[in-house]
């Protein structure tokens, strides 16, 4: 498997998360080039080749923030999707809990929209 990743560019989302962060090296490690978007960057990692990491800052409820990465996310191989806002509030009329709502019901769309603009 790890020939039929190597140099293929991966978006990935998450990638400072518990699971996106293994993910992460695990990709690298295969020889794939991977962009990292999100709100904050990967946290780094030992072993892992800066060089095949691109972080993409941006907040996908927010396409404005994504414009500027337009060429690149139209030019991936595969796209795994992981980023979600999360906020531990147990009182779902609490604005942690509306921002985390509306963070991660409207991120997947716009997110969509920008990898094909047909989908959305």
């Amino acid at each position: 498997m790890a020939s039929d990743m190597t140099g293929q560019r991966i978006l990935l989302t998450g990638a400072s998360g518990f699971i996106g962060r293994h993910l992460l090296k695990h990709l690298v490690q295969l020889g794939v080039e991977v962009f990292a978007a999100g709100r904050k960057p990967p946290i780094p990692l030992a072993g892992v080749d800066a060089v095949r990491v691109k972080f993409l800052k941006c907040d996908f409820a927010d396409k404005a923030t994504l414009e500027p990465h337009r060429e690149t996310l139209r030019h991936l191989d595969r796209v795994v999707h992981l980023g979600s806002l999360v906020l531990h509030s147990s009182n779902p009329a609490d604005d942690d809990s509306v921002l985390s709502m509306r963070v991660n019901a409207e991120g997947t769309p716009s997110l969509l929209h920008h990898l094909a603009p047909s989908l959305a």
